[in-house]
């Protein structure tokens, strides 16, 4: 039986307006999940100043008593920091970043006249407990300072993706509501910087003994403790790290593996595997050019065999070179400069203890990172896909077996200590 042609144009109408609504509709869910999983982003980053702001406040009480056993008649600074504390708290009820930031920036306030006072007792800062306690304060501080800037990116994220078409119907529609930014205190805009001067953390403007100044510092989202460093010189330099760095290091490890990033930049390491590779490259590209010349062209004349013999003789070893022997002398390199690295971040930090934490540390870490490969791995401190044991594994390995590196920044700060 044959439709009428107004029948078959309702059908194909039907058609179209079905397709049209299983396209919105999933459109509409991935919209939704994709602001889910950006809120939840933000709540997690949340979290995680909240668990330092709670560790800063514990650590507190703890300091004001080891100060007012030196120090009983600074009453006036005492009563600041527990009063500072106290409204630092009861902000921190509220769960609201507008109301807790300026509490916590006096709280801050207080704290630096408290060290000030410090400063003025020679035995106080004698005093082991104190000084473990400043120490675990400035580390918890570290934290909240990379912490915020991961929230406030991950609310900057969050927030564009509510006010954007069509996502913002959805917004409306479910009650998404924009997050707050956990704003820096005045004065704190700065990232935190890393001291090469010998002088330990917390120097000025800091340089390398080369004078390089430090380069830009990012950081991506990653449970997998792991940094890298890219660019192929000094001024035109980066160098990343991750959550999972962040979350697992103290201040002297992070001291240590950042100091090992910047000897790469300062090495020129970057731009030394580039050239090598675009060598192996080209040996691979010559012996294409030989092996081709050698099908296509016939030579003539009493030599011609000679001829043929020793162009596939040089399209034989350019061969070898860019499949296997370049491939080996890359990745030996490769290993070379992570050794120089490590001991290059000793001549930076003058201690060797940071970055032998930090790699025992790396060394127990069995979880690798997101998004990587083994083209991507070489820029890594830790190979990132997993830590191999056999010789034979170990001539394709980019990283030297951490308990190597490790043994000879022992030997280092077992001769630094002599």
């Amino acid at each position: 039986m044959v439709r009428d042609p107004p029948e078959v144009v309702v059908t194909v109408v039907l058609v179209v307006v079905v397709v049209v609504l299983v396209a919105l509709a999933m459109g509409a869910i991935l919209a939704f999940n994709g602001l889910v999983r950006r809120r939840n982003r933000t709540r997690e980053a949340w979290a995680e100043i909240e668990v330092e702001l709670e560790r800063r406040h514990d650590l507190v009480p703890n300091l004001v008593e080891t100060v007012r056993g030196y120090a009983s008649h600074e009453r006036g600074t005492f009563e600041a920091v527990t009063a500072a504390r106290a409204a630092a708290v009861s902000a921190g009820a509220s769960g609201d970043p507008s109301t807790i930031a300026p509490a916590e920036d006096q709280l801050g306030r207080s704290l630096r006249s408290l060290f000030a006072v410090a400063e003025r007792y020679p035995d106080l800062r004698a005093v082991e407990a104190f000084d473990q306690l400043q120490e675990q304060l400035t580390a918890t501080e570290d934290k909240i300072e990379f912490s915020r800037r991961y929230y406030n990116t991950s609310a900057r994220d969050y927030d564009n993706a509510l006010q954007s078409f069509p996502r913002n119907l959805l917004a409306e529609a479910f009650g998404f509501r924009p997050a707050t930014y956990f704003e820096a205190p005045p004065g704190d805009e700065a990232a935190p910087r890393v001291s090469f001067d010998g002088g330990g953390p917390g120097g000025a403007q800091p340089r390398s003994p080369t004078g390089i100044t430090p380069p830009q510092v990012y950081v991506v989202d990653d449970p997998s403790p792991n940094a890298f460093a890219t660019g192929v010189g000094p001024r035109r330099a980066a160098v990343t790290v991750t959550t999972g760095l962040l979350a697992l290091m103290d201040r002297e490890e992070l001291e240590g593996v950042l100091a090992h990033e910047m000897s790469h930049i300062r090495n020129y390491d970057v731009r030394l595997l580039l050239v090598v590779s675009t060598l192996i490259g080209m040996a691979g590209l010559l012996a294409s050019v030989v092996w081709r010349t050698v099908i296509v062209v016939r030579p003539r004349g009493r030599d011609a065999e000679e001829v043929v013999a020793a162009m596939a003789l040089a399209g034989l070893l350019l061969a070898a070179v860019a499949v296997v022997v370049g491939p080996l002398i890359r990745l030996a390199l490769s290993r070379r400069r992570e050794q120089l690295a490590d001991v290059s971040a000793v001549e930076l930090t003058r201690n060797p203890a940071g970055l032998i934490g930090a790699l025992r540390k790396l060394e127990r870490n069995d979880r690798p990172m997101e998004h990587v490969n083994h083209a991507t791995a070489a820029m890594c401190i830790d190979d990132p896909l997993q830590h191999h044991e056999g010789w034979f594994h170990r001539l394709f390995d980019t990283h030297p077996p951490i308990r190597e590196r490790i043994a000879v920044l022992e030997g280092i700060l077992e001769a630094h200590t002599v």
